[in-house]
């Protein structure tokens, strides 16, 4: 089975995410870098980008679970409920 580069970055936490984005970013503005070097940066940068929404969506999702239930009452709640 062939890992994919969204595997790679599965257990790597938010903030490292974020400063491999930035990484990418400051590579991809070195005007020496050839064509396919940078092709496949973008392609990184772009997986990278995916696994941050993913992120920021469950923790948005986490956050509003959290602050109301049905009634208006602040609740603690996992997010498959």
């Amino acid at each position: 089975m062939t890992m994919t580069k969204s595997d790679k970055f599965k257990d790597t936490k938010f903030e490292e995410l974020m400063t491999d984005l930035e990484n990418i970013v400051q590579k991809l503005e070195d005007e020496t870098l050839s064509l396919d070097d940078s092709m496949e940066l973008h392609a990184d940068a772009l997986v990278l980008v995916e696994i941050c929404r993913q992120r920021l969506n469950e923790a948005d999702q986490k956050i509003q679970q959290l602050v109301s239930d049905n009634d208006g009452n602040l609740e603690v709640a996992d997010l498959d409920s």
